[in-house]
């Protein structure tokens, strides 16, 4: 019976110390996922994860990832930091992705999410553009760019729209960004594009792409 209760509370304590151990593992990888590096900050500053208030649109949305941009010439050099584009080459550089709206839509604002870590007169400038089917040239509908800087993400919107009408049976539509060189990843990053848009009549549900 002796042998047996000490073997019982041997295992009691090794389950015990197994315990502990998970507790501080889940602990410390807690706390480093809530002062996770966001790409990698100048000096190794944490950034803590926090939930943004959405910027206010729409009703309707077009969402462009970063990494849906391409340089427009060749030779460009890109690269990404974790999701977000930046320009390593020597000199500012084009970027462009296209954008699929729907027909017949109004566009109502651009939204360009951004991170301007330098303090210059230098800025991401970003445009919505319409093409034509037959012409090399192409239309700005909405431009906006950066200003200041700050070592956190940020948005500029304009929603003073040239040709706010999608029509695709004359045009198409593309994203451009123009994005200053950053020899370091964490100065100048293209996060995201938004291009809000509505109806300016009410449209059955399977035409809104419902």
């Amino acid at each position: 019976m002796g042998r047996m209760n000490l073997v019982k509370w041997a295992v009691l304590a090794v389950v015990g110390v197994l315990c502990v151990s998970a507790l501080a593992w889940h602990s410390q990888a807690a706390a480093g996922e809530g002062d996770r590096l966001k790409g990698g900050a100048p000096g190794g500053q944490l950034v803590p994860l926090v939930t943004p208030v959405p910027v206010p649109g729409g009703p309707n949305f077009n969402s462009q990832s970063a990494m849906a941009f391409k340089p427009k010439e060749p030779g460009t050099q890109w690269a990404y930091r974790d999701s977000w584009l930046y320009n390593p080459g020597p000199a500012e550089a084009y970027y462009v992705a296209p954008v699929s709206l729907p027909h017949g839509a109004t566009v109502n604002k651009l939204v360009v999410f951004f991170w301007d870590n330098v303090p210059s007169s230098l800025d991401i400038q970003a445009s919505l553009l319409r093409c034509s089917y037959w012409y090399s040239w192409c239309e700005t509908m909405a431009e906006v760019s950066s200003s200041g800087t700050d070592t956190g993400s940020r948005w500029v919107e304009d929603s003073t729209i040239d040709f706010p009408v999608v029509n695709n049976q004359t045009y198409w539509y593309v994203s451009e960004v123009l994005l200053p060189s950053s020899p370091e990843s964490w100065l100048f990053n293209l996060e995201a594009i938004r291009v809000d848009y509505g109806w300016d009549a009410e449209l059955p549900m399977v035409l809104r792409g419902h």
